[in-house]
């Protein structure tokens, strides 16, 4: 189901995205965290369609790295289901390609980087090592106040949300679209002067 929604002909961007939040539904073993292993590949080709439809509505400044698109994976997170997600697709006229990091070396070449839940001082690290870079940061923490990233795909009952921390995007030189910020379920974004380091 998941391939058809990115794919569906006819529809906008923002109603794929719109279709995916309302139509995708994870498995409750997928939630709580007991999945085995064809539901975990299931829930990170999700994961993988949301970030895809993330980077219609994302521009990357000058200085982002040139070439192919690279989605980093960072951690213990499966490679094959974003393959599969990615395979033979482009954004915004360029091909895609996905990369997975056991450290932080290397980090800085991606335009998007993937962190799934784990280790909050491997999460932090990873985070670091991006920081202020033209790097999409997402994470599945469930929260951004707390997961330091600018994107955090979160359960909302059997379906996934997302939340944005706009204020750290603009730090990086990231626009956002309002039209993906339409869709999130938080936006957060501190009044001029006075977001606090």
């Amino acid at each position: 189901m998941t391939g058809d929604i990115i794919t569906r002909v006819g529809y906008g961007p923002v109603a794929v995205l719109a279709g995916l939040l309302a139509a995708v539904w994870l498995p409750p073993a997928a939630l709580a965290g007991t999945a085995s292993q064809p539901v975990v590949a299931s829930e990170y080709r999700v994961k993988g369609a949301f970030i895809y439809n993330f980077m219609k509505f994302v521009e990357w400044p000058p200085a982002a790295p040139s070439g192919p698109f690279v989605v980093g994976l960072f951690g213990a997170t499966p490679v094959g289901p974003f393959e599969a997600v990615f395979e033979g697709r482009t954004v915004h006229g360029r091909r895609v390609v996905v990369r997975a990091f056991d450290d932080v070396a290397g980090l800085e070449g991606c335009h998007v980087l993937f962190i799934a839940a784990g280790g909050t001082v491997q999460t932090r690290s990873a985070l670091r090592a991006v920081a202020a870079q033209p790097v999409l940061t997402i994470t599945d923490t469930g929260d951004t106040g707390g997961s330091g990233a600018m994107i955090s795909l979160v359960p909302v009952e059997t379906r996934l949300g997302f939340e944005v921390d706009l204020d750290l995007a603009n730090a990086a030189g990231l626009q956002i679209s309002s039209q993906l910020l339409s869709l999130a379920r938080k936006v957060t974004s501190a009044p001029p002067g006075r977001r606090t380091p």
